[in-house]
């Protein structure tokens, strides 16, 4: 082994992890090792190094406790209901009301991000105007057919600059009825491919109806 002089021991730990990890994950079942693999992707942790200095940024211990829950794959609640309001079972760890919109945990998740990023452009006195239809941004270049939906964000600098931004809320977990493929087991997939998602939705928007388009998600998965 081409080891250092110095620092032999962290090393050594660092490769005893990973194998560890690999070993892990061989073990587990697709839909556990896809979270696994989610929360092992850049930032999935981030929630943990974030300060409270701004309104909407701390957790409460209870709050804390869910985040640490479902980063560990642990059952969320004791107390869970066992049916959603949507009719669906309601898994220990939670996963199905990650997921599920018609619940409404999506939508509070959603809604509290929105708030917390208009909150932080606000304190750095950007204009910002929230859940505005795509179609009344701006008018459209000829011939072109705004899609339908709202832009969570739309932020206006100094310059006079437009940014798009949309908040997008997923979880590492594919519901039960949704094939697992190859491509979910890479870190940080469902965020990505969801982010995806949605500038093939409104960059041709961004691109028609501002002088200088430029999109942007706030990536949130639920590890």
């Amino acid at each position: 082994m081409s080891l250092p002089d110095r620092g032999t021991q962290h090393k050594l730990q660092m490769k005893f992890s990973e194998a560890q990890l690999i070993l892990l994950s061989t073990e587990l079942e697709e839909r556990h090792r896809i979270k696994l693999l989610s929360a092992s992707g850049t930032h999935a942790a981030a929630f943990l190094n974030v300060s409270d200095n701004m309104p909407g940024c701390s957790m409460s211990n209870a709050e804390f406790e869910i985040a640490v829950r479902l980063r560990l794959n642990a059952p969320v609640d004791t107390h869970l209901p066992t049916i959603c309001s949507c009719g669906e079972a309601v898994d220990p760890q939670g996963d199905h009301l990650m997921n599920c919109k018609r619940g409404n945990e999506w939508d509070m998740r959603h809604t509290a991000i929105n708030q917390c990023v208009a909150s932080i452009t606000r304190a750095a006195r950007l204009p910002v105007t929230v859940e505005t239809l795509v179609s009344q941004i701006a008018p459209p270049t000829q011939g072109f057919n705004p899609p339908a939906g709202r832009m969570d964000l739309i932020v206006t600098d100094s310059d006079f600059v437009t940014i798009l931004a949309d908040v997008t809320v997923t979880h590492p977990n594919p519901s039960n009825n949704q094939t697992i493929s190859a491509a979910m087991l890479s870190p940080g997939y469902f965020a990505a491919h969801r982010e995806q998602s949605k500038r093939n939705k409104y960059l041709e928007s961004a691109r028609s109806q501002v002088l200088a388009p430029c999109t942007g998600n706030f990536r949130h998965d639920g590890s």
